[in-house]
């Protein structure tokens, strides 16, 4: 098959790699029918992420088909942010799903598998490391700092501020936007040190939560898609999955082609 593979800082290439077979009981084989990429990818390949070693296929964001499952034995082992990060991902024709039974879901019957797509990470990531640990309410004023390619204003007074970008610079100004009281909620992946000015708001009873998605509010959030959330709006931008390299040339110039999520498909 082939896939997206990493090849140290700055590099990458779409290669020709064996199959994935099943190693662990509690995995399952899955052919990759759409897949995306995340921001967090552009920071592995920037070098933010070191624990991604050479010859790593990226990619954590899929929509498939189960063809082969494990026995499904006791989970034993660990978990959190393991596709494309600390084993190959998504981002070829096939992936080995460790964890399977408690890390896919069915997908209902009636949705495109683009709109699925944004919640194998972007929709799950916002609500639970952006609106829920940000302690969002009715009535409140939320300043995002780095809201896709045009952005959105950050709002002085703001109850809730919430960093998505994973730079220095975004983080500071997020910290700075909220309001005595308030929260800020860093959904950011961050490679380099930032500066958190306690001299300043050291008296302001400010919280700041961080966080890696847990995906715990995926059920709810499938029932809500195609009803109440319209989340294929994300989707700019198609590819062939042959021409995965394309699609990332197109999603790391954002400024320039407008892309928010691309999909490539098999």
């Amino acid at each position: 098959m082939r896939a997206l593979v990493y090849h140290g800082p700055g590099q990458k290439s779409w290669d020709e790699v064996p199959n994935p077979v099943l190693i662990d009981d509690t995995d399952a084989i899955v052919k990759v029918d759409a897949a995306t990429i995340c921001g967090s990818d552009l920071h592995i390949l920037k070098g933010d992420v070191p624990e991604v070693t050479d010859g790593r296929i990226l990619g954590h964001e899929a929509v498939g088909t189960v063809t082969e499952v494990g026995s499904y034995g006791q989970c034993t082992g660990g978990g959190g942010w393991i596709l494309g990060h600390l084993v190959d991902g998504t981002q070829a024709g096939y992936v080995r799903v460790p964890f399977a039974d408690t890390s896919t879901y069915p997908a209902p019957a009636g949705v495109a598998d683009e709109e699925l797509l944004m919640l194998s990470d972007i929709l799950p990531t916002a609500y639970e490391v952006g609106v829920l640990n940000g302690h969002v309410q009715p009535g409140d004023v939320v300043a995002v700092v780095g809201a896709g390619p045009i952005g959105l204003s950050a709002i002085m007074g703001a109850d809730v501020a919430i960093e998505a970008v994973g730079v220095a610079a975004t983080f500071e100004l997020a910290a700075a936007q909220v309001r005595p009281c308030g929260h800020v909620a860093n959904i950011g992946v961050h490679g380099q040190p930032a500066t958190l000015h306690l001299e300043q708001v050291w008296h302001t009873d400010v919280t700041i939560t961080t966080g890696l998605v847990d995906t715990y509010s995926t059920p709810t959030l499938l029932r809500l898609i195609g009803n109440q959330l319209d989340v294929g709006r994300f989707v700019t931008h198609h590819f062939a999955m042959n021409d995965f390299v394309g699609a990332y040339d197109t999603f790391v110039r954002a400024a320039d082609t407008g892309a928010l999520k691309v999909v490539v498909t098999s």
